[in-house]
């Protein structure tokens, strides 16, 4: 007797049976609802998501602009590496402390330590992370804070020194 040639089930199935189109299945009320549940959730957030990072990426931007130093008014400047827990801290009890004042005539001005000009502005000053440099209108440093401190300690320290170093009459704000 001789041997036949066995084909595989494989290529006996694929030439045999066509692709069997998928059915599409009716969505159910409770499914439709549970969409527009999770649709107008995401809208929701997204919307004001957007509008939140909007406004934190222009703060950003403008305090980032270390060109306003010495324009008349003082500056706050925080010498800040982004990846830093402390530097965090410390930015949002600086942000806090603001909050507290008397709408001072003063910038606060953030130096990254991920640009050129926030290395080169700590190099100058010859200091690191977790610091805060106060500025007199005409752009000299006039103290230095290095560490975290509470909102209600930067309160007075900023008053402090806006009262000895208020804006200079040419002051642009």
């Amino acid at each position: 007797m001789k041997r036949q040639k066995r084909r595989s089930n494989v290529s006996r199935k694929s030439a045999a049976t066509p692709p069997v189109a998928a059915k599409k299945k009716k969505m159910s009320r409770r499914e439709a609802l549970g969409l527009a549940k999770f649709l107008g959730i995401g809208a929701v957030v997204l919307g004001g998501g957007g509008w939140y990072f909007t406004t934190r990426v222009m703060a950003g931007i403008s305090e980032g602009n270390l060109s306003k130093i010495g324009d008349g008014l003082p500056a706050i400047v925080q010498v800040h590496d982004p990846q830093c827990p402390d530097c965090r801290a410390l930015q949002r009890a600086a942000r806090q402390a603001m909050e507290q004042m008397d709408g001072g005539a003063f910038h606060y001005l953030v130096a990254s330590l991920d640009t050129p000009q926030g290395r080169q502005l700590a190099q100058d000053n010859g200091v690191g992370r977790v610091t805060l440099l106060l500025y007199d209108g005409d752009g000299r440093v006039r103290s230095v804070i290095r560490g975290r401190r509470s909102a209600d300690a930067l309160v007075d320290a900023f008053n402090r020194h806006l009262r000895r170093y208020p804006p200079t009459p040419n002051a642009s704000g």
